[in-house]
């Protein structure tokens, strides 16, 4: 494998360099989920908002505030994609435009750009871990969506945010989904009747969202 060497924003060959990697087949996968690390031909895909890495002439790269309107991706040869380079992503701390830090970097963006290096470069992720033991904390898997089939049997809910008499409750035992409690809508055969078993079978693509750490297994996959 060659090492694809990248360009800032501003430089002359940058249009080039991202329309090369953009043709490519593999570029299409990361387009669903949109905001998650991603690998292409040696460069890592970096889509995290509030934060732009740019490489100086120099060839070191940069951690800074990105410029109005700009994209959010930033592109980094994967060989310099180091411990050094992520705690200055861990560390940073964007600021505002009227002034005064953008505290959701730190505490949504942060812990979600370590699970995502967990999950796709693991290796990096406990070297990182290891360097700096204070960003080694247990990661929070609660609110992500993943593959209905990767997780643990569990308890799956639904939670309308809006109008809380939609709740409803399952039970999936790693094949079906069982009806457990909870809102249903009617069914039309039939005025009168009572629920005694309602089962559902989710196809691979079915997603969930996860409501327990315990759901999560080392082979869930996410799709966030």
């Amino acid at each position: 494998m060659n090492t694809v060497r990248g360009y800032t924003s501003r430089a002359k060959k940058y249009s080039q360099f991202k329309k090369q990697w953009q043709d490519q087949e593999q570029y299409n996968k990361l387009s669903y989920p949109p905001q998650k690390l991603g690998i292409i031909d040696n460069i890592v895909v970096f889509p995290y908002p509030f934060i732009r890495i740019t490489k100086t002439y120099s060839g070191k790269y940069v951690v800074e505030d990105p410029s109005l309107f700009s994209n959010s991706n930033s592109y980094i040869e994967l060989e310099k994609f180091n411990s050094d380079l992520i705690y200055r992503i861990c560390s940073y701390r964007p600021q505002a435009m009227m002034g005064g830090e953008i505290t959701s970097y730190q505490k949504e963006k942060v812990p979600l750009f370590l699970a995502h290096l967990q999950e796709t470069m693991p290796e990096v992720y406990d070297n990182f871990i290891e360097a700096y033991p204070k960003f080694g904390k247990k990661i929070d898997y609660v609110g992500r969506k993943a593959l209905l089939k990767t997780i643990k049997p569990s308890e799956i809910s639904y939670y309308s945010r809006d109008y809380p008499n939609l709740t409803n409750h399952w039970y999936w035992d790693g094949e079906f989904l069982t009806y457990k409690s909870g809102y249903v809508s009617k069914v039309s055969i039939i005025n009168d009747y009572k629920i005694e078993t309602f089962k559902l079978k989710p196809s691979d693509k079915t997603t969930v969202k996860i409501t327990s750490n315990e759901q999560v297994t080392s082979d869930t996959v996410f799709i966030d």
